[in-house]
């Protein structure tokens, strides 16, 4: 066998070997997303989220469901450590709310149920997580108040002018640095909840963002926690290992938010 028939026959196991394992990665995925789905509809038949402060926001079915980190938001334990943030706030505080980044529309369409009188609206740059969004809000009833667009950019408040007081929820993925600015935001009056990216809080790039804003809000850091499983009764009829994926968010590590407030302007 020559030197040339030796490397085609090495080539072509490679890619035998390639095929199979993609074959097999998507088998794997299909199994996982199935067995997902199972549980999402043990947990909650109509899947409504059972707890936090979107409790009663419907998913619309279970290829959505499959997605975007749908068990801990069907339970009600994704990003608890935003709970008392959310609920805190009254619900005619908002004339309008923007999200960016806004995946699948848990935000997106909680908020909008949550406060009735706002106007939101929601960016992302995934055309189906877009579409799916859509969805849900329809099936929320709430359609008629949130539009969704692509990108999010400085020039984006210029387009739509909007009023005040604000509400801006951030999660892309670092872009907060550059989107979340005094120098962009100055006409306006908000309050922002940002998911911050590539630093732990307090430190490097997320205290400075929180540094711009010091005369004008008050920033106050929130820590990522780690879930417990006591706090969530529905949990009880599953198997250790499902309540960990229930309860399991699918990150590196612990996250951290940045609330900034506004500040009451003295008298």
């Amino acid at each position: 066998m020559t030197f040339k028939q030796r490397l085609i026959i090495r080539l072509l196991r490679y890619r035998l070997v390639a095929i199979l394992a993609e074959k097999l990665h998507v088998i794997l995925c299909k199994c996982w997303e199935q067995t997902e789905g199972d549980i999402a509809l043990r947990l909650s038949p109509d899947l409504r989220v059972l707890a936090g402060p979107f409790a009663g926001l419907k998913f619309p079915s279970i290829e959505q469901v499959s997605l975007s980190k749908v068990l801990p938001k069907i339970l009600g334990s994704y990003e608890e450590e935003l709970h008392p943030v959310i609920r805190s706030l009254k619900s005619n505080t908002y004339s309008t709310i923007i999200n960016i980044g806004c995946a699948e529309g848990y935000y997106a369409v909680g908020l909008a149920m949550r406060f009735p009188q706002a106007r939101v609206y929601a960016f992302d740059l995934n055309a189906t997580s877009r579409e799916q969004a859509a969805y849900m809000a329809k099936m929320n009833g709430v359609q008629d108040r949130i539009s969704f667009h692509g990108l999010f950019s400085p020039e984006t408040i210029e387009k739509f002018q909007w009023e005040g007081p604000l509400l801006i929820v951030c999660d892309c993925e670092g872009g907060e640095y550059s989107l979340i600015t005094p120098e962009i935001w100055k006409n306006c009056t908000f309050d922002a909840l940002i998911e911050i990216h590539d630093c732990r809080a307090a430190t490097g790039k997320a205290a400075e963002l929180a540094a711009r804003f010091a005369p004008t809000h008050h920033p106050q850091w929130i820590c990522g926690t780690d879930r417990h499983e006591a706090k969530y009764p529905n949990l009880s009829s599953f198997s250790s290992g499902e309540r960990y994926r229930i309860l399991n968010e699918s990150r590196p590590g612990l996250m951290d938010w940045l609330w900034l407030h506004r500040l009451t302007p003295k008298a």
